[in-house]
């Protein structure tokens, strides 16, 4: 494997192109933004009571919805967040 930098050697950037060479490395800072996930009004909503400490069944009384709902929402928070536990969902919030 070789990695040949466009902007520090631009000939041989344009060779390795020539023989197929394809890849593609974003330039480092581009590769280090984040893209947020969009999350929905009650997704924002839940997650701001986890990160209150509130558990499932206190997140669906405060937001009058089932704890089925309330686990779903968890469920889509940590997916989209690509958390695995709860306290995860809470980091990204304090970022």
């Amino acid at each position: 494997m070789s990695i040949v930098s466009r902007e520090k050697n631009p000939r041989a950037f344009r060779d390795a192109q020539d023989c197929g060479y394809s890849s593609y490395l974003p330039p480092l800072t581009e590769a280090r933004a984040t893209i947020e996930p969009e999350l929905t009004r009650r997704e924002r909503q839940t997650a701001e009571l986890i990160k209150s400490g509130l558990s499932d069944k206190e997140i669906a009384r405060r937001l009058n919805i089932s704890l089925g709902t309330t686990k779903s929402h968890v469920h889509n928070l940590l997916v989209k967040l690509n958390a695995r536990r709860r306290t995860e969902v809470a980091d990204h919030l304090r970022r």
